[in-house]
């Protein structure tokens, strides 16, 4: 079954597959398989839960302690918008987990492409925020971020290295 925009995905794929391949047989990526994508696919659908269920119950707006930092201005956007936009997130976020964890248990690598084109554009952006707030402020980071700035992109890779060994020259 060829993937989808095999027309696009197809040619830079390919042009890179041995690269990827050398990439993925890197000791910390090589043992990681379907049992370690399931565990993440499981820990992201368990957490998008309890974040959607959390922020229905806590009413139309968010709590005091869950909304985000306000710049010095303002509010950036309304509490009832905030509280929207983050039920929306977490949708989304659910959705792509669950389909993470239909592409391992089906054994279908096209399911695993939502996953890993949101978590790529999460790396990209948190990259740029990242020298965006170099450039202004210097280096100041949260210990609970420096956790999950280092996790997320070993996650994308140990997953695209599996979906990587689940696809074949054909498919693309």
């Amino acid at each position: 079954m060829k993937i989808p925009f095999h027309t696009i995905l197809g040619p830079t794929l390919r042009k890179h597959f041995k690269a990827h391949d050398a990439f993925c047989r890197i000791p910390i990526f090589k043992p990681a398989g379907a049992w370690y994508v399931i565990v993440v696919a499981l820990a992201g659908i368990f957490f998008s839960i309890f974040d959607i269920i959390r922020v229905i119950r806590d009413g139309p707006t968010l709590p005091p302690s869950s909304l985000r930092p306000r710049l010095k201005s303002g509010a950036v956007v309304s509490p009832a918008t905030e509280r929207d936009l983050k039920l929306m997130g977490s949708t989304l976020t659910l959705e792509y987990h669950t389909l993470l964890l239909l592409g391992v248990l089906t054994g279908h690598p096209v399911f695993l492409m939502p996953w890993l084109f949101m978590q790529g554009l999460i790396i990209l952006l948190e990259c740029v925020i990242f020298f965006l707030r170099l450039a202004c402020s210097g280096i100041c980071m949260d210990r609970r971020t420096l956790v999950a700035v280092i996790l997320t992109p070993i996650h994308w890779v140990i997953v695209s290295c599996y979906f990587k060994s689940k696809i074949s020259r054909c498919d693309l």
